[in-house]
């Protein structure tokens, strides 16, 4: 574990620790920290980024002017978010606020504080997010999701590009044997390759064997992506829970369903 006293404000670049790391003071502006355990911020983290393997524990807030980046395989606490970029593989406990910020945890989101608040940006969660308010009366643009997972959504838009580009080398494959060859030699390749020259045999050969390694591949993503689709289905009914009010202008989505309030609502439940 290393410990760090003071900011982390010596240059600005990256460190990468080997394990987990406890910084005394805060993560200045320019600085991303990354670690292969834990990180844990006595203070802030300022227009900076950290990654960690593990949890990520700050002790007081979260801020930036658009470039804070926060990615962990575990958990995240602080006292608030403001202007951030979030992901976590677990869940986010904030005391105070998320404000105008992109958060996103593959369990649950929770604030503490009887002032607790989501305040514009989007906020989303793939089982819960309980919150005392939700909105302004300005109506400032506030989007709140449960029932996603990013991660899965990620891996499902990988699998499709991949697919994707090998139909578009397997249809090329297809064009260029029906130019050479014509359609006739899926009727009995054997029969057909029989009657070929030895270099046009060859040729043809190369190329069915191109649109085999091509199937075969297009199978085994078809296959992965099953499985992976398997991954969203959800431990538990997504819900959201604002006990004190939802504003009016609050855009609420659960799974594929969604619902701009059009009218505050106090103690309210969302599934």
């Amino acid at each position: 574990v290393v410990i760090i006293k003071g900011d982390v404000d010596f240059s600005t670049g990256n460190i990468d620790f080997n394990g987990s790391v406890t910084i005394k003071g805060a993560v200045l502006p320019g600085f991303y920290v990354k670690a292969r355990g834990d990180i844990i911020v006595g203070k802030n983290v300022d227009d900076a980024g950290l990654e960690a393997t593990g949890n990520i524990t700050v002790g007081m807030g979260i801020a930036g002017k658009g470039s804070t980046k926060i990615r962990a395989t575990g958990n995240l606490k602080a006292k608030y978010i403001l202007n951030a970029n979030i992901e976590v593989e677990g869940s986010i406990d904030v005391e105070d606020s998320i404000i105008n910020s992109m958060v996103f945890a593959n369990d649950k989101i929770t604030e503490s504080s009887p002032h607790g608040k989501i305040l514009g940006g989007e906020v989303i969660a793939r089982h819960i997010i309980k919150v005392n308010f939700v909105g302004t009366q300005s109506e400032t643009p506030t989007i709140v999701t449960v029932g996603r997972n990013l991660t899965v959504e990620r891996e499902l838009q990988e699998i499709r590009k991949q697919m994707s580009q090998y139909k578009v080398a397997t249809d090329d494959i297809m064009a260029k044997i029906k130019a050479s060859f014509g359609t006739t030699l899926f009727e009995d390749p054997k029969k057909f390759l029989s009657f070929l020259p030895p270099f046009k045999k060859k040729a043809c050969l190369e190329l069915l064997a191109d649109l085999a390694k091509n199937n075969n591949e297009l199978k085994k993503l078809a296959l992965l992506g099953i499985k992976t689709e398997e991954k969203l289905v959800l431990d538990i009914d997504p819900i959201v829970i604002v006990p004190e009010k939802a504003f009016r202008g609050v855009i609420i989505n659960i799974k594929k369903r969604t619902r701009k309030i059009d009218q505050d609502i106090p103690n309210a439940k969302f599934y």
